[in-house]
């Protein structure tokens, strides 16, 4: 009588354990899936505000332009963010890096 109650027990036991891993398995899996995908928009945000930056900066070069304060302090504001989010970039992944430097690239 003693053991089938051990052996009863270790089952429901064993059936618990088992369970909370397959859930803990399935909830990592998809905050995996959500950081993968912001880790992706931030590459895209980042990409896209440095062609912004360069952008701004050349028109700001042009002779019709050099000079005008607004877009001093434009570029100046695109270039203080570009930086807040170089601190983020380092943050990501190599390949990650990658993939916004040659979406940068094609984009220009």
């Amino acid at each position: 009588m003693n053991s089938v109650w051990i052996i009863t027990t270790l089952g429901v036991l064993m059936f618990l354990s088992v369970s909370t891993n397959i859930f803990l398995i399935w909830y990592l899996w998809r905050l995996l899936k959500h950081v993968s995908f912001y880790e992706i928009e931030l590459a895209e945000m980042i990409g896209s505000i440095k062609n912004f930056t360069n952008h701004l900066s050349t028109v700001y070069e042009m002779d019709l332009f050099y000079g005008d304060e607004t877009l001093h302090y434009l570029l100046q504001h695109a270039r203080d963010l570009t930086d807040v989010f170089d601190h983020y970039e380092s943050d990501l992944p190599q390949e990650m890096e990658e993939e916004t430097t040659n979406e940068a690239t094609t984009q220009e």
